[in-house]
């Protein structure tokens, strides 16, 4: 099933229902968005997985990484923290 979505001037996109129902897809429910070339892939994430399991497996395309999970925590809170002011 192709649907067409457009990108709002805040760089959002709604996600069609007919896919939301299909994939049981609600509010809160975090998703997995990756890309290649002229792809973008969306995949929806179990409820029980912790993002930050997810650390290592992020193509950092060489920009430097936190060297652990602790610092990594440490720079989500401040962007999180951040945004808030935005």
């Amino acid at each position: 099933m192709t649907n067409i979505a457009t990108v709002t001037g805040r760089g959002q996109i709604t996600i069609p229902t007919s896919i939301r129902e299909h994939l049981n897809l609600n509010v809160g429910n975090r998703v997995i968005i990756s890309h290649s070339d002229t792809t973008i892939t969306i995949k929806l994430l179990p409820e029980e997985t912790d993002v930050m399991d997810l650390y290592a497996s992020i193509n950092t395309k060489g920009k430097s990484i936190p060297s652990s999970i602790d610092h990594a925590k440490k720079i989500k809170a401040k962007k999180t923290a951040s945004q808030a002011y935005e």
